[in-house]
């Protein structure tokens, strides 16, 4: 009888197999150790002995000792497929790809019906790149058994890789229904689910993750993308902090926090974020162009080349920085730096068709020239995706437009527009509603409260009416007096209503209004007085171009009592042709991009314009877009004189003024006034007929 000795004392070969693999499946992995090291010291040529060692050192993660012991085992018995796999897996985790293959091949050879041995070398194989042969040995491993979670979920993982999506989903369900409890298999999941738009799927995969896992970040992290693209902006925020609480160092998390905050509005809780990941991660470029992107839009332009420019100074190449980069100088006026900046963001991905849209603006088109035919080649490429035909679209209608060719121009625009449409949803009938209801609860004339003297610093002069209807133009006059800070278009008031009386849009606005004490309503005024006071500086006046704010102008009578309101009024056709012709950034106009529903939404417009007339008697400035350009300084002289403003030659000049301007005329605007966009429409008056028809209802 073969006796061993260790601390337990001596005992025999048979006890001391059956302690090592008591203590082995216990855990106990360094008394198993011990033991048998103890056996193959007594018995050097112990095969058992030497396999079970490796094992354990394998186990462990002692790639040296499992290396040398396993070697040491199939040197005693090389027809063992087992510790041939086994010494495979030991090779695999210390990085010796070639030995793990020929070891995982041998073992095949030995038992070819050896499942985990094919499971194996397709991991070795997948890791190499050959994802097709790793395929098959995953393949032939569950065709040996049939019920092999791991092969399906590593079948699947390989599937996901080479974007096989509908296969992939597949398997990782099979491993699923398998193995419920692996989170590892939801991951995978849920990124070929995200990959194949099935979002409602993604979800509830991210949330079964979540339930096996809470703490994880990443989860979080991603389940708040899915969230924020879905446009569920609160749960993303939610899902982002979840992330953060579990991995406060998580640049990436701070920065899409900091996305979802400027989504919902909360300029300055984004710009903290932004910030935040930048403190973690001085070099994180995205963080820096976000950030960028939020001072643009809360109006700090110069703030925002700065932040623009150290992205770049960190990535000289990346094509979207110097594509904002250029959006922010248009702004400032800097169009010879805007060009180069769109320009170059070409050089680097000719594919970026949102910095072509951009550039088309810039130009004067006064010829078909190279810039088209580059725009026309990108457009008609085999594999254009809806995103970047849509922006080439409204850029090439652009370019016709200039030359005069409105039937080449127009079949771009309706492309291009039919396109934006598909993004998203407008109700006809949910906008009558809003319109019809603010009509109902402004149903009585409108006396305003007497100003406090206390409140009068900082007038606002609010610019309301259609988009495209002169609001930047006559902003522009404005805004070159030295009194008057421009705003551009400004969401603070939204905002200040929403807060205290909810989306106009909902069926309880209506009661909570009627409602609200007087102390409510001047708190809307407040809020906004507040949110103004960064941007007008020492400015007696500031400006709020925000088009749509003529839905508040009950509200602003009420609220801001010592508020100037100038309505901007376009012939109808001219102003609805224009806004088919451009793209804008807001998701709030789909009614846009489609001709009927634009003469529908215009006609709303134009009869709650006629009943704030009738309820606010004497307190709203028309401006005739038509007047204007015809006798711009009589106009602008009596546009000021209305607003309590001294005459300043500045105005006559207004497209020389360094004022930002953050609209689609960002670009008119910075040339003298031109009259050729009056009666526009009648050269594309065969075209316009839906349009015409809806307006003429």
């Amino acid at each position: 009888m073969d006796v061993v000795r260790n601390s337990h004392g001596s005992v025999n070969l048979t006890q001391a197999l059956d302690l090592a693999v008591r203590q082995f499946s216990a855990g106990d992995y360094n008394s198993a150790k011990i033991t048998c090291q103890s056996l193959v010291d007594a018995l050097p040529d112990h095969f058992v002995g030497w396999h079970l060692l490796g094992v354990i050192a394998l186990q462990t993660g002692d790639h040296a000792s499992a290396d040398q012991h396993l070697e040491r085992a199939t040197s005693l018995d090389p027809s063992s497929h087992e510790a041939h796999n086994n010494l495979g897996a030991a090779y695999e985790q210390s990085g010796a790809h070639e030995q793990a293959l020929a070891n995982y091949r041998t073992a095949i050879s030995l038992d070819p019906s050896f499942a985990v041995a094919h499971n194996n070398l397709g991991n070795v194989l997948q890791g190499k790149g050959d994802l097709d042969k790793a395929i098959k040995s995953y393949e032939t491993a569950i065709l040996l058994r049939p019920a092999y979670a791991n092969a399906y979920f590593n079948l699947g993982a390989t599937l996901l890789a080479k974007n096989q999506l509908p296969d992939a989903v597949d398997n990782l369900r099979k491993a699923l229904s398998l193995n419920p409890d692996d989170f590892q298999i939801y991951t995978h999941l849920c990124t070929a689910l995200i990959r194949m738009g099935k979002r409602d799927e993604a979800e509830d995969c991210y949330r079964a993750a979540l339930m096996i896992y809470p703490d994880d970040a990443d989860t979080h992290y991603h389940l708040g993308n899915l969230l924020l693209e879905l446009g569920r902006t609160a749960e993303a925020i939610t899902s982002y902090q979840a992330a953060l609480r579990y991995a406060p160092d998580f640049a990436n998390a701070h920065v899409n926090l900091g996305n979802a905050f400027q989504n919902a509005g909360n300029t300055q809780a984004a710009q903290q974020n932004y910030q935040a990941a930048l403190a973690l991660d001085p070099g994180h470029v995205e963080a820096h162009i976000n950030y960028g992107n939020s001072l643009a839009e809360s109006g700090d332009p110069h703030a925002a080349v700065a932040s623009y420019r150290r992205a770049l100074s960190l990535d000289p190449g990346h094509a979207v920085a110097h594509n904002n980069l250029g959006a922010v100088l248009q702004e400032l006026g800097a169009m010879d730096a805007a060009e180069a900046s769109y320009r170059r963001a070409l050089d680097l991905n000719p594919d970026n068709a949102e910095a072509a849209r951009q550039l088309s603006h810039i130009l004067q088109f006064h010829a078909y020239d190279d810039d088209i035919r580059a725009m026309e080649r990108r457009y008609s490429r085999v594999g254009i995706n809806d995103r970047q035909k849509m922006h080439l679209g409204f850029a090439l209608g652009k370019a016709f437009d200039d030359l005069g060719q409105y039937e080449e121009a127009f079949g771009y625009f309706e492309s291009a527009n039919a396109l934006k449409h598909r993004q998203g949803v407008y109700s006809s009938a949910g906008a009558a509603r809003t319109f019809a209801r603010l009509k109902t609860v402004f149903a009585e004339p409108i006396e305003a409260p007497r100003p406090e003297p206390s409140k009068q610093q900082q007038k606002p002069i609010f610019i309301v009416g259609m988009m495209r209807s002169g609001t930047s133009l006559v902003e522009q006059i404005l805004a070159s007096h030295p009194q008057v800070q421009g705003g551009g278009e400004l969401v603070h008031l939204r905002h200040a209503v929403t807060s205290r009386l909810g989306d106009i849009n909902a069926r309880a606005f209506a009661r909570r209004f009627n409602q609200a004490s007087h102390k409510d309503i001047m708190g809307i005024g407040q809020r906004y007085r507040q949110s103004i006071r960064g941007i007008a500086g020492e400015s007696t006046f500031v400006t709020d171009k925000m088009p749509d704010n003529f839905l508040f102008i009950g509200l602003i009578r009420m609220a801001l009592p010592d508020a100037t309101i100038i309505h901007c009024r376009r012939n109808a056709r001219d102003t609805c042709l224009s806004v088919f012709k451009n793209y804008f950034t807001a998701n709030d106009y789909y009614y846009a991009y489609d001709l009927t529903q634009l003469g529908h939404y215009y006609n709303l417009y134009r009869d709650l314009m006629d009943h704030w007339s009738r309820v606010c008697p004497g307190s709203i400035y028309e401006i005739h877009y038509e007047n204007l350009v015809a006798d711009q300084e009589q106009q602008s002289r009596d546009l000021l004189d209305y607003c309590g403003l001294d005459w300043d030659d500045a105005c006559l000049h207004f497209y020389r003024a360094s004022h930002p301007v953050r609209t689609a005329s960002s670009a008119q605007v910075r040339r003298p006034i031109f009259t050729n966009s009056v009666n526009l429409w009648e050269k594309y008056e065969k075209q316009l007929g839906p349009l015409l028809t809806a307006l003429d209802k």
